[in-house]
């Protein structure tokens, strides 16, 4: 038994003996007895089950002759996880000690964790519940922390059911109110959670009760909000008043106000983030500066003077750019960045339409600014074109059709194709969009069918097809080309543009469209002229 442990006052707890211990340990770091007795202290009370103090168990009497009670109560504990036959005798030593801990030093940790204990071995305890039930309810009816008496009525609840409803039903309700006439809304919250725990009201009434404290809470920051200041906690709250009404048949008058008011701050917000927020087409001037270098170097480099070259050029061009996100990662290391955990993409009319991890963000703006390179490129590779000569359709079917024979288009999908890719040749890239889009998905479909891969939910009653997203990940499977991959984030990604999508919905405007119409042009005339290298599988589904 270690002498400097002996000299520890009894009733020495939390923070002080932990402060203690760890001199203790660095003034003698041979006594291993010292060591483990301040793991046992350091780490959560929680946890005794789970830490590893097996080196003590060979002085585990001499471990109880030591005068603090916090030791000798982690210590039985521990013992009652270890040592099966003396089970009972550890574990009501630990209560006991907890709760006189709390007597002496009122630290609310300590008698909650007992109750914890208590309520785990009710028979253990049967003769004591009445008194440690008593305790609990004065504290409880003492405290001013609302979580701390939520979490004292779960447990005192689960000892004596009927007693807690009767003790604690009219003195919650009170608090209620009272903390609802200080706005103290959060602390509602946890006795609505307590009211419910004794059983005084249903879990839909809980959940309609939060919703109407979440009410009062947003009209609270509402009327309290200074002007030309940006308050994300009224959505927030607002939004969390709104989610809990979910599935709940309740009073239609609470639901339509808190939609109205979460839409009326969706666009307070969405003007304030115009102001303030980072726009997804925003890639700064450095990255205008490399996308504009980029275009005219390809075009020096390819040696592109007319449109023969040009075309030339356009399916030649490297489709793997996965080099060039890997060097262009945008990455944002500044101490603002490191705060937050989650990216969200926001709509113009303040709606949330897509979360994403900050890894995953960089990675989208990556390929959003290579995507932007390839875009110059297009333009100013199809205005040299342009300038030379036009084609019209009967040349592309030529070419298309009878020349090239691509296998990526199907023999009864020929003349949308040739309508799609003409528009494009005339620089009408929206027209050429809205033709080009449903048909490369059609594709796919297609080319996945004639390799024997399912397309379709056959397993379920109703037969839907996969959808874009689905075709996509079925070709990574069995191909892993990075033009499916860039595919995927362009198109039908909520953190990218998901063009395909927001076109399929009327959600883009039409200079939107044309912007990146000239981009699907482009990667449906690769896929077409490409097919073999693009869609090489070999691995099955």
């Amino acid at each position: 038994m270690d002498k400097h442990l002996q000299h520890i006052d009894d009733t020495c707890s939390g923070t002080e003996l932990r402060n203690i211990l760890y001199r203790l340990k660095l003034k003698h770091p041979d006594s291993d007895e010292i060591r483990m007795t301040f793991k046992l202290c350091s780490c959560s009370l929680n946890d005794l089950q789970s830490v590893e103090l097996d080196a003590l168990l060979d002085d585990a009497q001499d471990m109880h002759q030591y005068p603090n009670k916090e030791i000798i109560a982690r210590w039985s504990e521990y013992l009652s996880y270890r040592i099966r036959d003396g089970k009972k005798i550890h574990l009501r030593k630990a209560v006991l000690l907890y709760i006189d801990l709390f007597i002496v030093n009122q630290n609310e940790e300590f008698l909650i964790h007992a109750l914890g204990l208590v309520k785990q071995a009710k028979d253990l305890f049967s003769k004591d519940i009445g008194e440690i039930y008593k305790l609990g309810k004065q504290v409880v009816l003492k405290l001013e922390k609302p979580f701390l008496q939520k979490k004292l009525i779960a447990d005192l609840a689960s000892l004596n059911p009927n007693r807690s409803f009767e003790d604690f039903n009219v003195f919650l309700r009170q608090q209620i109110q009272s903390h609802e006439r200080n706005n103290d809304f959060s602390a509602v919250l946890f006795l609505i959670e307590a009211l419910r725990l004794i059983k005084s009201i249903s879990k839909v009434e809980s959940k309609i009760m939060t919703a109407e404290t979440l009410e009062k809470d947003g009209d609270w920051q509402l009327g309290n909000k200074k002007p030309n200041t940006f308050y994300p906690s009224i959505l927030n709250t607002y939004q969390k008043a709104l989610i809990e009404l979910k599935g709940l048949k309740c009073d239609d008058k609470l639901r339509r106000r808190l939609e109205l008011k979460v839409l009326t701050e969706q666009k307070e917000n969405i003007k304030m983030l115009s102001s303030v927020g980072q726009s997804f087409d925003d890639i700064g001037y450095s990255s205008e500066e490399i996308i504009n270098e980029f275009g005219d170097k390809c075009i020096e480099e390819l040696n592109i003077v007319d449109f023969a070259s040009g075309y030339q050029a356009l399916l030649s061009f490297p489709l793997d750019t996965s080099k060039y996100i890997k060097q262009n990662s945008p990455a944002d290391n500044s101490f603002m960045s490191q705060l937050f955990s989650e990216f969200k993409k926001i709509d113009s009319r303040g709606k949330t339409v897509g979360t994403t991890t900050k890894d995953e963000y960089e990675l989208i703006q990556s390929r959003n600014i290579i995507r932007e390179c390839m875009i110059n490129f297009l333009r100013k590779c199809k205005w040299i074109m342009d300038c030379d000569s036009f084609v019209d359709k009967d040349v592309i079917s030529y070419y298309l059709f009878k020349k090239c024979k691509s296998k990526f288009i199907p023999s009864n999908r020929m003349y949308l194709f040739t309508e799609g890719l003409s528009a494009g040749f005339a620089n009408d890239f929206v027209t050429s969009s809205h033709i080009l889009i449903p048909q490369i998905e059609n594709s796919f479909k297609h080319i996945l069918q004639n390799r024997g891969i399912l397309t379709a939910k056959i397993y379920d009653e109703i037969q839907h097809d996969n959808m874009l997203g689905g075709l996509l990940d079925k070709l990574i499977q069995v191909n892993n080309h990075n033009i499916f991959y860039e595919l995927k984030d362009f198109l039908v990604d909520n953190n990218s543009v998901n063009f395909r999508n927001e076109l399929c919905h009327g959600l883009l405007l039409p200079i939107q469209i044309e912007h990146y119409g000239i981009y699907v042009w482009w990667l449906c005339l690769r896929m077409i002229y490409d097919y073999d290298l693009i869609f090489n599988m070999n691995k099955e589904v």
